[in-house]
């Protein structure tokens, strides 16, 4: 497995007059959320020190930056619906909503918002 921030495109497993199956992740997750993010807003500014994370476009897109905190390694791209984001552990990320946006938040750890400092490290991206 790659272990940079990555994005793929998701194709449906199954499809038949009735509809179709599209399978998103295939291993152990804890916490799903689901995220409405405004035209023009930027999210994240943080990093997850152990928790790996999965964003599935809905609807809309974002451009997302990326900085590993320990080597400075950057990655930038963009999501549109359909596609499924992947993040590492010890990546910081910021997102740029270039439209309305509908996604999927899906992790590998609870996000008890009693406890967001342990799970989620403010870190602030300088983006272009």
């Amino acid at each position: 497995m790659d272990y940079r921030p990555s994005v793929t495109d998701v194709e449906p497993a199954f499809i038949d007059e009735r509809g179709a199956i599209t399978n998103i992740i295939d291993q152990v997750v804890e916490h799903i959320a689901i995220i409405l993010s405004v035209k023009g807003s930027r999210r994240a500014d943080h990093y997850h020190p152990i928790q790996e994370q999965w964003l599935y476009c809905v609807s809309g897109g974002w451009k997302g930056t990326f900085e590993q905190v320990d080597t400075k390694e950057r990655v930038e791209h963009t999501v549109e619906a359909g596609q499924l984001e992947y993040c590492p552990p010890l990546w910081a990320h910021t997102y740029e909503y270039l439209e309305d946006t509908m996604f999927l938040n899906i992790t590998t750890g609870d996000r008890d918002a009693g406890h967001f400092d342990e799970h989620t490290i403010k870190y602030v991206l300088q983006t272009a």
